[in-house]
């Protein structure tokens, strides 16, 4: 299985581009960001390690990484007959743990990247004497694999329900755009932070409200540890309730 998604990883067109597009561009794209948020906002040293902590999270997550990793990759397999394909010779449940596993490595290859990101980000930030506590850099690292293996997560459960990637990223679009709304505006009326709701779970690690409209970055892991293994919990409860579904109900052919 491991060999399996390694190899379209690496022997795969859209796979190479899109490897190729992340590891040249995510780390100079946020080293340029982060310098910009520096002296533009007169960012104090001390919270520059928070500013730098929460571009790479977002950057991350937004709409031109790891979605298009998860959404354009395994959404294009419906297209090209590789569903039909792995389910014919193995099963639906391979397939579920193989693209499971897939995430997997999609977050493992974004950690890493984020982890180079942040040292470079620190290491040539504008600030001379700036250093980072190896725990705070820890926690940052757990905190991003644990949210982007949740985005992930979700986001695999909604390919695979779609069975396309562009109706696939249509929906994640529209869909994260009225949900922004709608957690704005409970916020504002009610002081209530739908944090279960699907793309907030894994924000839910990074971010909370300082007024209604307006978010900061915080690292949950060292705040509320709590609240991160309730939304992993909900996530894996999810995940286990879709797999069953997945490998037991008698879908029409995956992909035509």
């Amino acid at each position: 299985m491991l060999r399996l998604e390694l190899h379209k990883l690496f022997r795969s067109r859209l796979s190479l581009i899109l490897l190729i597009f992340t590891v040249c561009l995510f780390p100079v794209i946020l080293k340029i960001v982060s310098h910009l948020t520096a002296t533009t906002d007169n960012v104090p040293e001390g919270l520059f390690p928070d500013k730098v902590a929460n571009a790479i999270l977002v950057y991350a997550q937004s709409y031109f990484f790891v979605p298009v990793w998860i959404l354009l990759v395994i959404g294009t397999e419906f297209a090209n007959g590789h569903v039909n394909k792995i389910v014919f010779i193995k099963s639906r449940t391979y397939y579920f743990d193989s693209k499971l596993l897939y995430c997997i490595l999609v977050t493992f290859i974004f950690t890493i990247l984020a982890a180079l990101t942040f040292f470079i980000s620190i290491q040539f930030s504008p600030y001379k004497f700036l250093s980072v506590d190896p725990a705070y850099f820890g926690l940052f690292i757990a905190q991003f694999a644990i949210s982007t293996f949740l985005q992930c997560a979700i986001l695999l459960i909604l390919v695979l329900i779609l069975r396309s990637a562009t109706v696939s990223i249509i929906i994640y679009l529209g869909w994260s755009f009225v949900e922004s709304i709608a957690v704005t505006l409970v916020k504002g009326f009610y002081g209530i932070h739908l944090k279960y709701l699907p793309m907030q779970i894994p924000k839910s690690l990074y971010t909370k409200f300082e007024t209604h409209r307006s978010t900061v970055y915080f690292n949950a892991l060292s705040s509320n540890l709590l609240e991160v293994v309730a939304l992993v919990l909900v996530c894996a409860v999810g995940l286990i309730l879709f797999r069953s579904i997945f490998s037991s109900t008698q879908f029409k052919p995956l992909s035509d």
